[in-house]
């Protein structure tokens, strides 16, 4: 099992450890006060350095799964009319299992996530406040009309169905 949020994390590092000896070797002033064998050993440690970032790049870029590219970061949320931010902090990039994050809408405290994608159907799934007395379950379908948009139902364990309203409509956009 391989955790997209530490291989989107890992990913994030090596770019920017690239870029930070990209911009240090193309700096006018790097080798200022610097013999120029200093200079020479200085730019070859960079360099060194730059390309031992990249292969290690190569190394983790094939475990970005489209399960990481998609669901891993924060989501701007609608649920019934509340907004808010869904933020998926990890899922399998296998399996779509062991999804979790947070999620907080306005006025409230942020809640923990526990749940699941299925990567053929695109469904999402999972519980809001899995360990609070009240919770609330929710499933959301993938869609893309010019922007990568969840959108589902929920329910909340204190509604209980029956006549009236017992479902709630949600989005997350990214």
């Amino acid at each position: 099992m391989a955790d997209c949020g530490s291989i989107m994390a890992q990913v994030t590092a090596l770019q920017a450890r690239i870029q930070d000896d990209e911009d240090q070797l193309n700096d006018p002033n790097l080798c200022d006060g610097l013999t120029k064998q200093e200079c020479v050993q200085l730019r070859d440690r960079i360099s060194n350095d730059e390309q031992t970032a990249r292969d290690e790049l190569d190394q983790v870029l094939p475990q970005v799964t489209p399960i990481c590219s998609l669901l891993v970061g924060t989501w701007q949320a609608d649920a019934n009319g509340s907004d808010g931010q869904l933020t998926i902090d990890t899922v399998d990039s296998v399996t779509g299992q062991g999804l979790s994050g947070s999620m907080v809408l306005a006025g409230e405290s942020p809640d923990t996530i526990a749940g699941s994608w299925d990567d053929a159907a695109a469904i999402i799934t999972f519980r809001r406040g899995p360990d609070n007395p009240v919770f609330q379950d929710y499933t959301g379908f993938l869609g893309n009309n010019n922007a990568i948009i969840l959108a589902g139902e929920f329910t909340q364990s204190d509604t209980p169905p029956g006549p009236g309203r017992y479902r709630f409509g949600w989005f997350a956009r990214k």
